[in-house]
């Protein structure tokens, strides 16, 4: 569903009627300047945030597979999921995008914030904290999987703290400026 709603709004965007001469210089398909670089951190934000979602998925399912097999419940019964192994490899996967995609937007935002100051607080800046936390959290996890081999459950319940962590970034970003705009 997210292609689709993405296609739309650009639709709608491209089809909107400018009301003065100033809007055509601010087009979501302007390629150059500020405009470009704004749009190239939103979809770089919107990629990695749908790389956690799925591996939120995937630790969610991991978590109800294990129960299954450690209760040893009967196979065939509720909701099929995959093994423990594949879903382990898709949270794994999905992280391992996520993560530069997260990086590569919040350097773009960190031009950004750094060219245009005076829309925001500075580093103290509730939206620039939140970003942040989550990043170091994303960087822990990773540190953990790949450092000290983590695996299973823990990066499973890791990944979920993330999702939570990047809920409470977006409620962050929308909540705290005039108009739910960065």
């Amino acid at each position: 569903m997210l292609p689709v709603v993405l296609g739309l709004t650009i639709l709608a965007h491209a089809f909107d009627q400018p009301s003065s001469s100033s809007a055509d210089s601010q087009s979501i398909f302007a390629l150059h300047g500020e405009g470009f670089w704004r749009m190239l951190h939103v979809i770089l934000f919107v990629l990695a945030s749908v790389g956690v979602c799925i591996a939120f998925i995937a630790s969610l399912m991991y978590l109800v597979q294990a129960r299954r097999l450690r209760s040893k419940a009967i196979p065939g019964q509720g909701l099929r999921l995959f093994s423990l192994e594949r879903l382990e490899a898709m949270n794994r996967r999905a992280i391992n995008a996520a993560f530069p995609l997260l990086s590569a937007g919040l350097l773009i935002g960190i031009a950004l914030m750094l060219e245009d100051r005076d829309r925001l607080e500075g580093w103290t800046d509730p939206r620039i904290l939140s970003t942040l936390v989550l990043w170091l959290v994303f960087a822990v996890m990773l540190y953990l999987r790949y450092g000290v081999h983590l695996h299973g459950r823990r990066v499973a319940l890791l990944t979920i703290v993330a999702f939570a962590l990047l809920l409470l970034t977006l409620v962050t970003q929308h909540s705290l400026t005039p108009g739910g705009r960065p």
